[in-house]
């Protein structure tokens, strides 16, 4: 398997001369490269998939060029692609010194306009609705810093308008958000307590991993002794099981809306087929 410790687990570029099946790719993305997190999963058409590639830290170029580096693959990003519509509008019309049409201070109205509406997308409110998580706001909070970042990223890499509900490069290229704790959520069929965060987590991979007969190999190792390359893996797990099969979620009442291609939109992999959704 391409990765191991003696081949410089950590150190080697990813392959790209794959002979079948799909890569699916996985990014942990934070503003330090040292805290950002890379996995590489190959999907083989004979079913006997490959954990191929862990890296932490990786650098934000490096990102450039593994997204361009294949000519199909499907890649599952831990950032929120855009910001809040009303947070974008409310931004714009504080710096033309315009804020009529705003809630009266100290009213509940306020304070939902104020943790909700502006701090929140549709794609995060959905979250909370369906599976009593609030994704951490992208307005409000050092997030921003790291959705700048992707912004870069996503600029070196597109050469046009971006649809934010799943970025479509030349190719057989899709690059897509994901959020790795509503994830596990799903998985899981409720949050992991933090006190059995690790144990839990990796109990759910294993299960995962033997499902869809992906090898970790020397990788578990790695899995286990870093949240980074966890959220990145589970990121990679996702890109390929929205791929390869039919059980996937945009958490949003509307993929298609100008909003969502605006704002970006969290894709899940959804093994109950909509039970747990109430659909």
């Amino acid at each position: 398997m391409v990765g191991k410790p003696d081949a410089g687990w950590s150190a080697q570029q990813p392959r790209r001369d794959v002979p079948d099946g799909t890569v699916s790719i996985g990014v942990d993305l934070s503003t330090d490269p040292k805290s950002t997190a890379l996995a590489v999963i190959h999907w083989r058409d004979d079913g006997c998939n490959d954990l191929t590639f862990l890296k932490r830290p990786v650098e934000h170029a490096e990102l450039v060029d593994v997204l361009n580096g294949w000519d199909y693959l499907v890649a599952a990003i831990d950032v929120p692609f855009g910001w809040p519509d009303q947070f974008a509008s409310f931004i714009g019309s504080h710096q033309s010194n315009v804020l009529g049409g705003v809630p009266s201070a100290g009213t509940d109205e306020a304070e939902e306009w104020r943790t909700q509406q502006l701090a929140l997308r549709a794609t995060d409110q959905y979250v909370k609705k369906k599976l009593g998580l609030r994704p951490i706001s992208v307005g409000f909070n050092l997030l921003g810093a790291t959705a700048a970042a992707w912004s870069l990223i996503e600029a070196a890499i597109t050469s046009g308008p971006a649809d934010r509900t799943g970025i479509v490069l030349t190719g057989d290229k899709l690059i897509v958000e994901t959020y790795p704790s509503a994830q596990m959520h799903v998985w899981n069929g409720s949050a992991v307590p933090e006190r059995e965060g690790v144990e839990r987590t990796m109990d759910v991979i294993e299960s995962l991993a033997s499902q869809f007969s992906i090898e970790l190999g020397d990788g578990r190792q790695a899995l286990t002794s870093s949240p980074d390359l966890r959220d990145a893996f589970v990121c990679a797990l996702t890109a390929g099981l929205i791929t390869t099969t039919s059980q996937r979620r945009p958490m949003t009442d509307d993929v298609k809306s100008a909003q969502s291609k605006r704002e970006g939109v969290i894709w899940l992999h959804d093994p109950t087929a909509g039970a747990l959704w109430g659909k």
